[in-house]
């Protein structure tokens, strides 16, 4: 078995059996890709995004998004040729109660080396969390989400068919599948823009009614504006009750 098989494997069973925020739950959206930073290199992101119309569904415990700015600080490291370890500040204006502190994340992102030849871009993330409670349906979760991706020309296809896991009481347990998929089409030699989509269906083995699902779809873009800083952005529109109707984001990326 090839070292780098053996080391992902190693990553997968440590991270497997440990306690963990959910890895997204609105304060960052992203569909993550086997595009991970060189071995020495870092990069910090500031994920924000607005929410002028929350769901439309009020039966939900958790602090309300509806007029929420949301913000992710990511800081990640290129540990070698095929590992990416990242560490994220997680936080947000509500409405009534100012700025509050949500919880941090650890992730580590490892994919298939390039000499492997594979026929499409694999690669898998692993989060482990905490959030403060009432700004997530879970204290502690895991999540890890396979990363498929597959480019032909200027259009790139990834997915990432994520599943989640909370620690607690006996709901909490139940693994959870919450679907990313991106579509992306490249302009020019430094932008790109992008049909995103962001789901959450409940337990795996017992989807919740449509009506209680979170479905989401972005339109986004990204650019470069130097070596060292790209900009993204985008909309994004609730297709159920319970998502946010109406979501505004935005991305600064510094890389160092």
């Amino acid at each position: 078995m090839p070292v780098a098989l053996r080391s992902i494997l190693a990553v997968s069973i440590l991270f497997g059996i440990a306690p963990s925020l959910s890895a997204q739950e609105g304060y960052e959206y992203e569909v993550y890709s086997t595009h991970i930073a060189a071995p020495r290199i870092g990069a910090l992101e500031l994920h924000t995004n607005f929410v002028p119309t929350g769901p439309s569904s009020s039966d939900s415990e958790l602090v309300s998004s509806h007029r929420a700015v949301r913000s992710s600080l990511e800081f990640s490291h290129g540990i070698n040729r095929w590992l990416e370890g990242s560490f994220y500040f997680v936080g947000g204006v509500f409405r009534g109660m100012g700025a509050e502190y949500v919880g941090n994340r650890v992730r580590l992102t490892a994919v298939a080396p390039s000499t492997w030849n594979l026929p499409v871009d694999l690669g898998v993330s692993q989060e482990v969390g905490y959030a403060r409670h009432g700004f997530s349906e879970h204290r502690w979760m895991y999540e890890i989400s396979p990363i498929i991706g597959k480019t032909f020309g200027r259009v790139s296809v990834v997915v990432n068919p994520a599943l989640e896991r909370g620690f607690g009481s006996a709901r909490e347990s139940e693994l959870e599948l919450e679907p990313r998929a991106k579509a992306s089409y490249e302009i020019g030699d430094d932008g790109a823009l992008a049909l995103e989509y962001f789901g959450a269906l409940g337990p795996a083995k017992a989807f919740e009614p449509v009506s209680e699902q979170h479905h989401q779809l972005f339109v986004t873009f990204e650019t470069e504006l130097s070596r060292r800083w790209e900009i993204g952005g985008g909309i994004g529109r609730g297709l159920t009750r319970e998502s946010d109707r109406t979501v505004l984001t935005s991305k600064l990326e510094y890389h160092y």
